[in-house]
């Protein structure tokens, strides 16, 4: 079952981290390692929208 919630929450805390000089900011993630993040071995245009409406759920 794909974990989409425990994955945003892993993308959250990227991106409030300081890295390339930066106090926080976007980043690129390879799509293998998002599969990885949230649990599946495919990876849909529903699935990005599902993870992106959990993100901003987050805030």
């Amino acid at each position: 079952m794909p974990d989409f919630d425990n994955a945003a929450d892993a993308l959250a805390r990227l991106y409030v981290r300081g890295f390339g000089g930066k106090a926080l900011g976007r980043y690129k993630i390879p799509q293998k390692l998002l599969q990885e993040l949230c649990g599946k071995r495919r990876f849909y245009e529903e699935d990005i929208t599902t993870l992106a409406r959990v993100l901003l759920e987050k805030g």
